[in-house]
């Protein structure tokens, strides 16, 4: 799901944009959750606070704390590369003020739906398959990993933990809701208490895996077909030819 943010304090063009941007998703089938604020420090308290955007429409022209302002803190003090900007602005006097803020476009208002189909298309294009995220609550914060360093996910009881290349996160919730999230080329439920990411499995047997991280997962009796039938096609896929 992307995570957009619209940050203007203008509330009719909030309105509008998220408008715009919805009616995008929904004619895509793309799932999306846009966030609407109306001033830089409230916007920059809810990603300390909460999570970063992957893209932001960012309006120049705020009373307090402006665009550019808000645009060199995500980018220095925050060290955020990951948001993609999109600066939105009635004059279009500001290229070298936006240089160091490195935005991925620039619209003059007033926007228009086309103006949003060119921006998310451009996204998309470049930027929405670069790396899948899944993403979990800890405590009042939302957390993002990148799947390709997730090894496998366990449930015990509500608590999920998820073992990564890096250590293990916990969060507390359903492994079923989690594997909607998970690529389903790369992740498969074959336990009810475990989700593997095939591309860790180092050695399989007809009841078990082994990862590439030491850990030994059962394969429960109703998956050992279609993990059987997994492997090897996968084996097949990778035989020279």
């Amino acid at each position: 799901m992307y995570q957009i943010g619209i940050c203007d304090d203008d509330e009719t063009f909030c309105w509008r944009t998220e408008e715009y941007i919805k009616t995008y998703c929904k004619k895509h089938n793309l799932k999306a959750e846009t966030q609407v604020f109306n001033s830089g420090i409230t916007l920059l308290e809810y990603i300390e606070r909460e999570r970063p955007f992957d893209l932001l429409l960012l309006d120049i022209e705020m009373d307090g704390l402006n665009g550019v302002s808000v645009g060199q803190k995500l980018r220095q003090k925050l060290e955020n590369e990951i948001t993609q900007i999109v600066y939105v602005s009635i004059k279009s006097s500001y290229a070298m003020e936006l240089f160091k803020v490195r935005p991925m476009d620039f619209l003059i208002k007033p926007i228009t739906m086309d103006d949003i189909t060119n921006i998310m298309d451009i996204y998309c294009s470049l930027f929405a398959h670069s790396i899948n995220y899944f993403e979990f609550k800890n405590g009042k914060s939302t957390c993002k990993l990148d799947q390709q360093h997730i090894i496998c996910l366990q449930s015990k009881g509500k608590v999920v933990h998820i073992n990564t290349i890096h250590g293990t996160e916990i969060f507390y919730g359903k492994l079923s809701d989690a594997l909607e999230q998970l690529n389903s080329e790369n992740f498969y439920c074959v336990h009810k208490s475990f989700i593997i990411n095939w591309n860790y499995v180092a050695e399989y047997r007809f009841d078990k895996i082994l990862l590439s991280n030491g850990e030994i997962i059962p394969i429960s009796q109703s998956k050992r077909s279609s993990v059987r039938q997994h492997i090897l096609q996968n084996n097949m896929k990778n035989t020279p030819t």
